[in-house]
């Protein structure tokens, strides 16, 4: 039923604007809704924005997953803890910086002897 319920929501101004169009297929939206729409979807899109920065976890911080605590049917949520910071992964020996033309469709000279 939830997902019934979703649907009829994502439908609605799609049927809405397919409603408006048929009884009033020549009219125009004025300046003032464009605008007011203009400014829904920038403070939309500025909320998102806003949302996703403040819930997000430090670089340093790792993720302790949810756990059952104990013998009871109690669960401790979810959290981030401080962690050790995230350090360069070490370069192998093999990987030499290249100092050649790699493309086989190139020609090189041979070096001189």
């Amino acid at each position: 039923m939830a997902y019934l319920i979703q649907f009829l929501l994502f439908l609605t101004p799609f049927v809405a604007f397919w409603v408006w169009r048929r009884y009033y297929p020549t009219a125009e939206p004025s300046t003032v809704v464009l605008v007011a729409a203009g400014l829904a979807v920038i403070a939309g899109i500025g909320g998102a924005i806003w949302y996703g920065l403040s819930r997000s976890v430090d670089r340093e911080m790792i993720y302790v997953a949810p756990r059952w605590v104990g013998e009871g049917e109690e669960i401790e949520p979810g959290r981030a803890e401080p962690g050790r910071p995230v350090a360069a992964p070490a370069r192998r020996p093999e990987q030499r910086p290249m100092t050649r033309r790699t493309d086989p469709a190139v020609p090189t000279a041979p070096e001189p002897r």
